[in-house]
This record gives structure tokens, C-alpha cells and sequence, in this order.
């Protein structure tokens, strides 16, 4: 029930409005949405969870909302909270969170992976300003990328050839040797 909890406490906190609709009681869900998002959240008691146990309640929440106005399926999400430590944990993240059946789904086992989730993600990422990181003095430390992106733009669109990456490495390689060259020139 901690995760569970934990995952309507996180849902609040990032400004989601609990939902009421008439058949999420027969489901046994709750219902929460922020501007076009909807989630939707279950407890699962069992142990011994079954994937299709899942599955099928996701296709009657799917089912509900078609009949519903205003909702975008596409950004509907579901829930599904693991009361205990499951062994077959792993295996419940496969086949219900990549099973494209219906609406968007992940296990919820633990608080961290609610951190899985984007729109509820608590992990701080480091802000990235690219001033900082591409200055014009990179640009020329790197040589010459232009010559590098125009020959891939020739081969592949022009040419219709396949890039592999072994024939980026040596287009690379020839471009920097050339670099190397020009250089070792300049100085004598």
C-alpha cells in the first residue's frame, strides 16, 4: 500500500487533480489528470501477479475512455502499484510495460520507479547551456565538420548509400589525417 500511496502523493504534488469517473470504481481505480494527461492508478494485492491480469483491466480502462469526451487515449497512462516485493518483477516489467495493448503502463514496485515515469520524474538533471558547451573555439578543435556532414549528406540522400559505422570511422579518420597534414604543413 506504500507505493501506492507514494504514487497519489507524487501525482498531487506535480498538480494532478483527482478524477471521478462512474466506472473506475468497478475497475477498482483512481483517476487523476493535469491539463491533457490522464493517469490512472491500481493496487495489486496478489503476490503471484498475472501480466494478463493487468493487460485486461487496461483494456476496460482503454474501453471506458473511448466513450469518454475530452480525453486523449494517447496520453493516458496506467499505474499499476505492486503492494510487496514481487519475484517475478522483471518479468511483470516486460510483458506489461512493453505490451502496446491499449494504453501507456508501468509496474510500480518501488518509489524510484515512479522517477521512470517523465512527468513525474524527481531526478535532477544537470542544466545543460549551449553557450558552455559549443563555443565557436570547439567548433575549431573539432576541424572541419562541414566537410564531414556534406559528404554524409551526398552519400546517403544523394547517393542513396547506407552508412555504416565503420564507413563513419573512416571518413573521420581521413578528414582528421588531412587536418594533420594541413597542420604539420604550417608548421615548417
Amino acid at each position: 500500500m506504500e507505493v501506492y500511496n507514494l504514487a497519489k502523493e507524487r501525482l498531487m504534488q506535480r498538480e494532478f487533480n483527482s478524477l471521478d469517473f462512474s466506472w473506475c470504481g468497478e475497475i477498482g481505480i483512481i483517476a487523476f489528470q493535469k491539463n491533457n494527461i490522464f493517469v490512472f492508478i491500481k493496487l495489486y494485492d496478489d503476490i503471484q501477479i498475472n501480466p494478463d491480469q493487468i493487460i485486461r483491466d487496461v483494456i476496460k480502462i482503454r474501453r471506458n475512455l473511448e466513450r469518454s469526451t475530452g480525453v486523449n487515449i494517447w496520453n493516458s497512462y496506467m499505474l499499476a502499484c505492486l503492494n510487496s516485493s514481487s519475484d517475478s518483477y522483471l518479468e511483470l516489467v516486460m510483458k506489461v510495460e512493453k505490451d502496446t495493448t491499449a494504453i501507456r503502463k508501468y509496474i510500480i514496485q518501488q518509489e524510484k520507479d515512479l522517477d521512470r515515469i517523465p512527468f513525474l520524474d524527481n531526478t535532477r538533471s544537470e542544466v545543460v547551456e549551449p553557450g558552455l558547451i559549443l563555443n565557436e573555439n570547439s567548433f575549431n578543435d573539432l576541424g572541419n565538420i562541414q566537410e564531414i556532414v556534406d559528404y554524409i549528406r551526398k552519400y546517403t540522400f544523394e547517393e542513396g548509400g547506407k552508412l555504416t559505422s565503420n564507413k563513419v570511422k573512416k571518413i573521420i579518420e581521413k578528414s582528421y589525417s588531412k587536418e594533420l597534414i594541413g597542420n604539420e604543413n604550417q608548421k615548417d
